[in-house]
């Protein structure tokens, strides 16, 4: 297993050398740039060895067959509407791919090698990807829990299993024992999903309610209050010269024996006008 591992690797790095890089969209730099899935797919078959990065989410607008000696498709997402996409070639690496609604099958002279990969397909369809290799074919993190099956290897010297993930009832590979020499198969790791519940406060509106006085019985409060003001600055008034005349009552009284008389009947009649404005307000 440490041999396959280390020979992908120094075959990656030679291809990544060596290769013709193509980009889908504008993360990377590249030999050839593309806006366009399909247009970057039909460069690729014009190039013998070919390194296509993927940026971002790229539709691939109908089925698609490439022949291409050595790819490897790096990153991204492909989606379709249910579209296949069929690779012809010698060594195939598909690599840190997220694939939506779309069939793969690869098909290759030499090894197939899938990593950290995601498939998802919609209810009701088989297998995520079809393999079909004369040398190793290779699974690392590969995801099929969003596909009814997961991996259909068809031939393949090798079958390497590393880590595939299932979700629980998909079938996580399905192969013929007499169309593969040797399997190596670490255990499959099932994907459980959980739903978290929590409670939410919520800022619930406060509703205010507002009474508005009508603007005709406004105004006649606004006359009350401006006479009840007036009433009140005369009470004010009359209350200051009744204390007054009560002072000089007082004077009087000491003087001599006997108010004066103007002196009473002034301090008698400013007692009733006080009452008078009392009983008014």
């Amino acid at each position: 297993m440490r041999r396959v591992l280390f020979g992908l690797l120094l075959a990656m790095f030679i291809h990544n050398a060596l290769a013709t890089t193509i980009v889908v969209g504008n993360c990377v730099e590249g030999d050839y740039e593309f806006n366009d899935l399909l247009d970057a797919l039909e460069e690729a078959e014009d190039h013998s060895d070919v390194n296509l990065f993927i940026c971002g989410v790229q539709e691939l607008e109908r089925g698609k067959t490439i022949h291409v000696n050595d790819l490897i498709i790096n990153g991204g997402t492909i989606v379709s509407n249910g579209d296949r996409l069929r690779i012809y070639g010698d060594d195939i690496v598909l690599k840190d791919l997220n694939v939506i609604d779309t069939k793969i099958k690869v098909i290759a002279r030499g090894d197939i090698d899938v990593e950290n990969v995601n498939i998802s397909l919609p209810e009701g369809w088989k297998y995520c990807i079809d393999v079909n290799a004369e040398g190793d074919v290779t699974l690392i993190d590969t995801n099929v829990s969003g596909c009814d099956y997961g991996v259909y290897v068809e031939w393949a010297d090798e079958l390497n299993i590393w880590s595939v993930y299932t979700g629980g009832k998909t079938t996580a590979v399905h192969f013929e024992p007499e169309n593969v020499n040797d399997v190596y198969m670490n255990p499959v790791r099932v994907v459980v999903e959980k739903i978290v519940e929590k409670n939410v406060e919520r800022n619930v509106p406060v509703q205010e309610i507002v009474y508005r006085v009508p603007p005709e019985i406004q105004k006649d409060l606004d006359s009350c209050r401006e006479l009840v003001g007036i009433l009140q600055k005369k009470k004010n008034d009359l209350e200051n010269r009744v204390a007054e005349l009560t002072v000089k009552l007082a004077d009087a009284e000491k003087a001599r024996t006997y108010p004066d008389m103007w002196v009473v009947v002034g301090v008698a009649l400013l007692g009733i006008a006080v009452g008078y404005l009392l009983g008014r307000m």
